[in-house]
């Protein structure tokens, strides 16, 4: 979704401000799709994978993978296998950690959140 702020004058708009929403590509390959498909079970361990844009972002979320202990991920190339943990808010919390992007897409939400929240307060002073 993209937010626009401006004025409307007839048949004019005079844009101020436009927000670009997160991609939803990137959304759906690394925060959608390893959990629709994720089993739910204790054992064997469930696993997902994920083929990343690049071998450089493979690498860099197997990097940060490393340092969480509910995640166990093998790269090759552009492609992840991670075995996890069942417990399924910590693999995605570590999961969140792990990945930039997401941590870029919580950002967005947080910021247009206040923004909505400030708009809403202007209302309510005018």
């Amino acid at each position: 979704m993209v937010e626009v702020q401006g004025d409307a004058d007839g048949a004019a708009l005079r844009l101020r401000r436009a927000s670009a929403g997160p991609s939803w590509q990137a959304v759906s390959l690394w925060l959608a799709e390893p959990f629709a498909a994720l089993p739910q079970r204790t054992f064997p361990r469930p696993r997902f994978t994920v083929v990343a844009p690049s071998a450089e972002a493979a690498a860099d979320v197997a990097r940060r993978a490393a340092l969480e202990e509910p995640l166990e991920c093998a790269r090759e190339g552009a492609t992840l296998a991670c075995a996890v943990s069942p417990e399924r808010d910590r693999v995605r919390r570590a999961w969140m950690r792990s990945v930039p992007e997401a941590a870029r897409f919580c950002a967005q939400a947080l910021r247009a959140s206040s923004d909505r929240d400030a708009v809403r307060a202007q209302r309510v002073v005018q």
